[in-house]
């Protein structure tokens, strides 16, 4: 919500990316000081499944310094056109609702060794990937599905 007022209310590209690491860089610093630099100590640890305060300061800061980063890239110098995540945007419920469909079937994951971390994570990456390639070929053929 706040980032959208960000680039709702500024108009141009430099205050935009300016307010939003404005907005990230102290979230970042009370994560830091709440959790003591440390996944597992300081007075609030960061905790993903309680959504310790810490965590969520340490998300919200990151996604913003990292949003002013990307569109910096994307939108004001154009280093970068966003492919392949654009494409994946242009059709993000497809993308959604296709992966939690088939996420049991191959090539979008399959299962390996349990106690294996890496066949997990090669199928994850692999069935990532496969979006990858469906959400560029609908893009190519412009097919944009929208709710």
């Amino acid at each position: 919500l706040v980032a959208g007022r960000v680039f709702l209310h500024h108009r141009q590209p430099a205050a935009r990316q300016t307010h939003l690491c404005a907005l990230g860089v102290p979230c970042l610093a009370a994560a830091a000081a709440l959790c003591g630099c440390a996944q597992d100590g300081g007075l609030i640890p960061v905790n993903k499944n309680l959504w310790s305060t810490s965590y969520v300061l340490l998300m919200a800061g990151f996604g913003s310094v990292l949003l002013a980063f990307v569109y910096g890239v994307v939108d004001r110098w154009k280093w970068w056109s966003g492919a392949p995540l654009r494409y994946m945007g242009m059709n993000s419920i497809v993308i959604y609702v296709g992966s939690e469909l088939f996420e049991g079937y191959f090539p979008f994951g399959f299962h390996s060794n349990p106690r294996q971390h890496w066949g997990e994570l090669f199928s994850n990456c692999f069935g990532v990937c496969s979006w990858f390639m469906i959400a560029a070929e609908l893009h190519r053929r412009k097919i944009f599905i929208k709710v």
